[in-house]
This record gives C-alpha cells, structure tokens and sequence, in this order.
C-alpha cells in the first residue's frame, strides 16, 4: 500500500472508529453525517500527496481536527436545536459556520437555519453538505418545517 493511500485510510479509519460523530441519531443521519465526513477528511488527506507523513501531518491536523468539530456541532444541530433558547441556537449555528469555513474556506457563504430545514435529519445533513460544497446560496433551500 502506498503512502497516500495509507494516510487516506487512516483518516477515513478515524471518522468510522468515532462512534460520538453519530451519538444520537438515526441510522440515516449518522450514515450521512459520517459519509460527509469520510469524504471531507479524504480530500484533505488526498491534497498531502506528495508529502513526507511528518509534513502531511502537520498540514492536514488544522483541517481534519476541524472537520471532526464540524461533524460534532452539526450532530449537536440535529440533537438539540429545538429545545436551546434562541441564544443557544444562534451560537451552535455559529460554530457550524466557524468550522466550515476552516474546512471549505473563509469565502463560504452559509445558509441560515431556516434556509436549510428539513423534517429528515439525513436530508438536512446532506442539504447542508451541499450547500458548503458548492457555496450555493438558493439552489438547496428546503421546508422550513424543523429539523
């Protein structure tokens, strides 16, 4: 197995491994959670290919750790929006927003809440996965009937 390869799986290994990415919800919004995940950690190990492992490490650390944060807070999203006072609420958002633009770039436009609501936890988190992929902001609003 080749060095890249390696790293590549060693991240996509940690994302699988970290059964708190998912605590909490549903088979399908964890499956699509993680697979956000697992894709973004992939690019990321992907960009180090010609890379010793010392200097890949250090390059990849700030955005793999901030990819996991990322899925951490959009699990926190999904699990506790609806009771949090509005407070609570807007800075959870904030914190998504925070650690997706480490991890897809200061230029990203997010959505609002209300922009990106769906009534299936999975369909948010792949609605919301679009929406910083592409940095559309119209093309992935859904109902906004709660998530």
């Amino acid at each position: 197995m080749d060095v890249l390869t390696n790293r590549i799986r060693r991240v996509v290994e940690s994302i699988l491994e970290n059964e708190s990415l998912a605590d909490g919800l549903d088979t399908s919004a964890a499956e699509a959670l993680q697979a956000w995940g697992i894709a973004s950690m992939s690019r990321i190990a992907e960009d180090t290919g010609g890379l010793d492992d010392e200097a890949a490490e250090q390059v990849m650390y700030p955005r793999l750790r901030a990819v996991r944060r990322l899925m951490r807070a959009v699990r926190n999203w999904i699990v506790h929006q609806q009771t949090l006072d509005p407070a609570a609420r807007a800075a959870l958002w904030g914190k998504i927003v925070k650690r997706a633009r480490v991890v897809y770039g200061d230029h990203v436009m997010p959505p609002s809440p209300e922009q990106i609501t769906s009534d299936d936890a999975a369909q948010f988190i792949v609605d919301l996965r679009a929406w910083f992929e592409r940095g559309d902001d119209t093309s992935h609003t859904r109902r906004n009937d709660g998530c």
